[in-house]
């Protein structure tokens, strides 16, 4: 029922958990905690594919299989080591690398602290450091040159 197919979006209002050995699910950790993002259309047609046997996609999967099973994907398509929390990590990055406004960075992520998203989630990617370098080296190019033409003319 958080999947709205008709809108794209989902809805993140709860997490499963696991507390002595019993699954429950629990709201989540604050208020801006639950969101509702768009669904992909390639993703929205994986659910659709997905066996409906119940109310919920994945009910009675172990709520670690996702944190511990991640890894062992990522080993078995040659991937380096990913923990499944990681992509929250990427999706921060990816936001700063395409100029994402940070409140919708933080929105997305579900965090209310941008120190939080800066100091914890986000990192610059080797691209982005390449193309601010060559920025600076334009500039700083730009202004030798201008100040070369003024020296000349004097």
């Amino acid at each position: 029922k958080d999947i709205d197919f008709e809108n794209h979006t989902i809805t993140i209002n709860k997490a499963l958990v696991k507390a002595e050995g019993q699954k429950h699910l629990k709201g989540t950790k604050t208020t801006d905690s639950e969101r509702t993002l768009s669904l992909p259309l390639y993703i929205e047609e994986k659910i659709k594919n997905l066996p409906h046997k119940h109310e919920r996609l994945f009910e009675g999967m172990d709520p670690d299989r996702c944190s511990k099973g991640f890894p062992r994907l990522c080993k078995r398509l040659g991937l380096p080591h990913y923990r499944f929390h990681d992509l929250r990590h990427s999706m921060a990055t990816v936001g700063v690398s395409l100029n994402i406004a940070d409140k919708i960075v933080m929105a997305r992520g579900g965090w209310n602290n941008y120190a939080t998203v800066k100091n914890i989630y986000q990192a610059v990617l080797q691209d982005d450091t390449s193309a601010a370098d060559v920025l600076y080296d334009a500039y700083f190019t730009n202004l030798l040159e201008s100040n070369t033409k003024c020296n000349t003319a004097i």
